[in-house]
């Protein structure tokens, strides 16, 4: 049996890569939207003062504060931590999230944020700083910089959360950047759409490094190309989807992971010329390895029953349903499937015409 899904090119690449070890204890990928790199989280705090302002830095981030932004001198606070389950496009979200005190500070003067950047978006992907607007329940981006180091910068006028984020450069949906959030709403999925994005969430367990190293992360970069058709009742399948995994190993888990035997990030590359590392044993590694492209090709009949599609490819059974929602010229399809372990995978395609 077939669903009208992308089969086995759902990302199946991305969870038989190793983590990068040779003894991990398991190479299953961890949910997507947490990108820390070498960052760990931590607190910090600053006394700045109204008249003359300061910086306040945690790790590679910086506040830094000019004369007169402040009323009054305040102690700063800032905590960063990996990003929760539960906010908002997680699937976008790239390193830790920052946390600033006091809650409601605003600023008389734009006061310049810069956070490093966990990793490289990618062809057709940029990063950019976003705050969680509590009233709205979403990221809200501001115009971003990103300097010669890689770090991002970008002014900000009142304390909230603040995270990088990775969204498309190229494809617009509904009037704003492609993202990964969805709500099935169903809608008329006719015409010819060409894909957007793709995101994954859920693929694998709570730890991908097993019990030797329970801060190790792996990042899932997805790319995606080509088509949907559908027209009285059949659609077309013509999808094309790589990208790349990186393992994140941090410093403390070298010696578990390696058995003590590591001299380099480099040893955790393994034989695949594929995968490059970089970092240090003292900061922690970061491995890379990219996945070679999937092609789908194929034909069938597509059956709506209110918020879902099943597709039936043409010679085979019928598939499982997906959500689907149509809004303007966007459609987003969401595939839900279960591994034999139990766990969920979710694989969102966002397609615009």
């Amino acid at each position: 049996m077939r669903s009208f899904r992308l089969l086995s090119l759902a990302f199946a690449f991305a969870l038989g890569i190793s983590a990068c070890s040779s003894d991990s204890g398991d190479d299953d990928a961890s949910p997507s939207g947490d990108h820390s790199g070498t960052e760990q989280p931590g607190t910090a705090s600053a006394e700045i003062t109204a008249s003359e302002g300061g910086d306040l830095e945690l790790g590679a981030a910086k506040l830094s504060v000019p004369g007169g932004a402040l009323a009054e001198d305040t102690t700063l606070t800032v905590e960063s931590k990996k990003p929760a389950a539960g906010l908002p496009d997680a699937a976008s979200l790239s390193g830790l999230v920052y946390d600033f005190g006091p809650t409601g500070t605003t600023f008389e003067k734009p006061v310049a944020l810069t956070l490093p950047l966990a990793k490289a978006p990618g062809a057709g992907k940029e990063a950019v700083i976003a705050y969680l607007d509590e009233a709205s329940g979403s990221w809200a981006d501001l115009a971003t910089t990103v300097d010669a180091s890689g770090a991002v910068s970008a002014e900000i006028a009142h304390f909230s959360s603040y995270v990088v984020r990775i969204r498309n450069t190229n494809v617009e949906m509904g009037g704003g950047q492609v993202d990964c959030s969805f709500t099935a709403c169903g809608g008329d999925p006719s015409g010819t759409w060409r894909i957007a994005t793709a995101c994954i969430t859920g693929a694998g367990g709570d730890n991908p490094f097993g019990d030797a190293c329970a801060e190790g992360t792996i990042d899932i970069d997805v790319m995606a190309d080509g088509t949907l058709t559908v027209e009285n009742g059949r659609y077309t399948w013509d999808l094309t989807v790589a990208g790349n995994v990186t393992s994140n190993i941090p410093a403390s888990c070298i010696g578990p992971l390696s058995g003590g035997a590591a001299t380099s990030c480099d040893d955790f590359g393994g034989d695949d010329e594929g995968t490059t590392c970089s970092g240090s044993l003292a900061a922690g590694c970061s491995c890379t390895q990219a996945g070679e492209p999937e092609m789908d090709t194929s034909a069938g009949t597509l059956e709506v029953r209110g918020n879902q599609v099943i597709g039936t490819e043409d010679g085979e059974e019928p598939g499982e349903p997906s959500d689907f929602c149509v809004k303007g010229n966007s459609l987003k399809l969401m595939i839900h499937e279960t591994s034999d372990d139990g766990s969920v995978q979710d694989t969102l395609l966002a397609f615009t015409k």
